[in-house]
This record gives structure tokens, sequence and C-alpha cells, in this order.
């Protein structure tokens, strides 16, 4: 990541938390955030050094889409990345 992309990104997730509340951050560093707007609650993630979807443990996840109305922490599962299109990628007939 260039320095002109790496300001760009601080910049862009000040400017969108700056009103916001931080509810949560999780061991990978990921920060959870949540704002009323127009009586509607918003919910979003700031990933941390690395932007992987991913890498959202699967309990934040349900708080995301509006499943679970409890942040619970989750437990410090490894993270296994996305391998799709690696030569780590899973083939089922292959091996």
């Amino acid at each position: 990541m260039g320095v002109r992309a790496f300001l760009l990104r601080k910049l862009g997730a000040f400017l969108k938390t700056r009103r916001a509340s931080c509810l949560y951050r999780d061991y990978l560093g990921n920060a959870y955030y949540s704002k009323v707007v127009n009586g509607k609650e918003r919910r979003w993630v700031v990933c941390g050094d690395k932007v992987d979807p991913s890498m959202i443990p699967a309990s934040c996840h349900l708080w995301l889409h509006y499943t679970s109305d409890e942040l619970l922490p989750s437990s410090k599962e490894t993270h296994l990345p996305n391998c799709t299109g690696t030569e780590r990628a899973y083939h089922p007939h292959k091996r």
C-alpha cells in the first residue's frame, strides 16, 4: 500500500467514525462502530491492518447484519485466510 492510499484510508475512516461510538475491538484489530442516523441504527466495521472480509469473526458478522443485537467477544480462534485462487485452495478431486 502506498503512502497516498494509506493516508486516504485513514482520513476516510476518521471522517466516517468521528460521531460514531466504537463498541468493540477484536483480537484481529477490527473496530466495530454504531451510529443512529435518521432514527435508524447503522453498523459497520473498520478493518485493522489488512482489509480482508474473511477476518470478521462469526459473532461480529451476526451483529453487523442485524441478526443479533449483542456484540459478543469472540473466542480467539485462529484465522484461516481465504485461499481461493491460490495453490492452497481446496480442490475436492485433487490429492
